[in-house]
């Protein structure tokens, strides 16, 4: 790691509480130097004692007075830390996990879906801890390297040579816990892979979406056997990743207690020769009997620590360095309906010209050459079978997706290129595989961007898509949680939840409403119905559905057929069942799921 950035990886804690930060530090600073005062004022009390030193009553009286008052702040000063560090913890904690969050919400779609960006993530899912640790462990070392530092000046008094002995066994303790600190980084990182499979299958065996396949497939001894694998695996490594850690930070203690031992032999030979006086004799041996403990696991668990929280640290600047979206966002609620009114006057159409796209690291061209417009509050059909390339343009449009060639534009009524964005009065979309968030009904429709919806909207537009859930019934009405993850929650149906999707996309007023396979929970005969009903919703919108199923298309204005990367098809429903084409061959294939709804048109 470069020097720039080890400094920059220290200065992280300042971030969040620069002056519980620096409290702590000059807490470690005053223990080192309270320490090292003890340890004298030690010497001169035996010495006081042992009558090998006399100062006058007086004087005695006060060195062994500031002696005892030297260590009741040793105690102090080690509860002001503990009541620090809690106060820091409850503020790293908050503003961390905000930060993280939101350079999460912030990344490009593409960049969400990397994989070392979710390792990153992974890394950091307790990064306050590792805050902590890395303070815990610079306060820590910051007052041992006091310690030793007075404490070899001292020894230097007495002895320069043995001052520089024992300075040459520190610095090999601690080059050997260094390098299994590094050792132990290194583990947790080349598992991260392995532990997302492994809480994968966790996932699958202990949450409530798997609960009704667990029960019907049995397949729990063979996902806990997977599991078990995964999890052996990694822990096989860490564990050797921990040994060699072990060893090296044995090897340290060791070194530190031959110095000791070779410490006590020359102060011992120096007390017999009468060139050390009894009380300095006692209280360095003291100091280093009580410092063999610091300088072994103390020592290596702190190095370990330390270079672990530094090396998390880059992690984290790295994540928070990663390239963010353009957010454009409003300045306030009257900004945010203005801005409703204005785009809901100003929109005219959306244009795709020439689009070319490839997922990122492939040589495959998902999407080809592809241009079509969409006016204003007409309704589309993007179809094609699975893996045309649909719901690749539709992130496109959408803006997930923005590495791509050609153009995506939308205009006015003078042809002008204007802004429209996701949400409020722009674009809103319901995906096929939309995410269920366990949270009332009410926060679930607002999340579509407008937080001043009322209750009457809400219960009309439930009316209206025929969303049969009786919300009056509810122990909580609107408040009512989703799912049963929460007390007094309501579990809905796969149509409902769709349902509800839908309803929150028309709750957000957008201009363009997209719908990705939207009603794949639904039967073909309720599909075409609620296709119907969303067109009476939608007349002053433009709508665009994406499908398979071809039930909803024969009414849209012009139906866009893609395969393989291209628009093979375009045309209304008339047109392209008398060009006898792809699409005539896909809605005959499927003519019978919707016969009830025909009326007699044999197209």
């Amino acid at each position: 790691m470069k020097l720039s950035n080890i400094i920059k990886c220290i200065k992280i804690p300042f971030e969040y509480s620069e002056k519980y930060y620096l409290s702590l530090i000059i807490s470690g600073i005053f223990s080192a130097i309270i320490f090292n005062i003890a340890t004298y004022l030690l010497s001169v009390t035996i010495n006081i004692a042992t009558k090998q030193s006399d100062y006058g009553t007086n004087l005695n009286i006060f060195l062994i007075s500031i002696y005892l008052l030297s260590m009741g702040g040793t105690y102090f000063i080690s509860n002001w830390q503990t009541y620090l560090k809690n106060r820091f913890k409850a503020i790293i904690y908050l503003e961390s996990k905000q930060k993280l969050y939101l350079q999460k919400f912030d990344l490009p779609y593409v960049a969400s879906e990397k994989s070392e960006n979710l390792d990153l993530f992974n890394t950091l899912v307790n990064f306050e801890e590792n805050i902590l640790n890395f303070i815990d462990a610079t306060v820590f070392l910051i007052t041992l390297f006091l310690k030793l530092s007075l404490l070899f000046v001292m020894i230097a008094y007495f002895s320069v040579t043995t001052s520089i002995i024992a300075l040459i066994f520190t610095v090999i303790s601690v080059a050997l816990v260094i390098k299994g600190g590094n050792a132990s980084y290194i583990a947790n990182k080349k598992v991260q892979s392995l532990e997302r499979e492994y809480n994968a299958i966790k996932k699958i065996l202990v949450s409530q979406e798997s609960c009704e396949e667990r029960k019907v497939f049995n397949f729990r001894e063979y996902l806990l056997d997977t599991w078990h694998k995964k999890y052996e695996e990694s822990r096989t490594y860490k564990e050797k990743a921990f040994l060699i850690w072990f060893i090296k930070a044995q090897f340290g203690g060791i070194a530190f207690i031959l110095l000791t031992i070779g410490i006590i032999a020359i102060l011992l030979f120096s007390l017999m020769n009468n060139n050390l006086t009894f009380g300095f004799f006692v209280a360095l041996l003291t100091t280093f009997i009580g410092l063999n403990g610091a300088m072994s696991w103390d020592l290596s668990d702190n190095i370990d620590k330390f270079i672990k929280s530094l090396l998390i640290n880059n992690d984290y600047l790295k994540f928070t360095e990663l390239e963010k979206e353009d957010s454009k966002e409003a300045d306030s609620k009257e900004t945010e309906s203005r801005n409703k009114e204005n785009l809901s006057n100003k929109f005219q159409k959306l244009v795709v010209k020439d689009v070319k796209f490839s997922y990122p690291d492939t040589d495959k061209i998902v999407l080809k050459n592809i241009s079509v417009q969409f006016e204003k509050n007409k309704k589309y059909a993007i179809v094609g079978t699975n893996g045309s390339g649909k719901t690749t343009l539709i992130k496109i449009i959408l803006g997930l997706y923005n590495n791509y060639q050609g153009e995506v534009s939308f205009h006015n009524k003078e042809n002008n290129v204007i802004d429209l964005p996701n949400g409020i009065g722009g674009i809103s979309v319901v995906f096929q595989d939309f995410a269920k968030y366990y949270i009332s009904f009410r926060d679930y429709l607002k999340l579509a961007g407008d937080l001043t919806v009322s209750d009457e909207e809400i219960l009309r537009i439930f009316s209206d898509l025929k969303l049969d859930i009786d919300i009056d019934t509810l122990p909580k009405g609107l408040d009512t949680p989703l799912g049963t993850v929460l007390e007094d929650g309501i579990n809905l149906s796969g149509g409902q939840w769709q349902k509800l999707c839908l309803a929150r996309a028309l709750l957000s007023d957008a201009n363009i409403i997209i719908l990705d396979e939207p009603t794949a929970a639904l039967d073909p005969i309720s599909e075409v119905q609620i296709f119907k009903d969303f067109e009476t919703l939608c007349k002053n919108k433009t709508v665009i559905y994406i499908s398979h199923r071809l039930g909803a298309t024969k009414n849209v204005d012009e139906i866009i057929l893609i395969n393989n990367g291209v628009i093979y098809e375009k045309g209304t429903h008339d047109a392209l069942m008398d060009l006898d084409g792809m699409y005539k061959e896909m809605y005959d294939s499927q003519k019978s799921w919707y016969v009830k709804v025909e009326d007699g048109d044999d197209h």
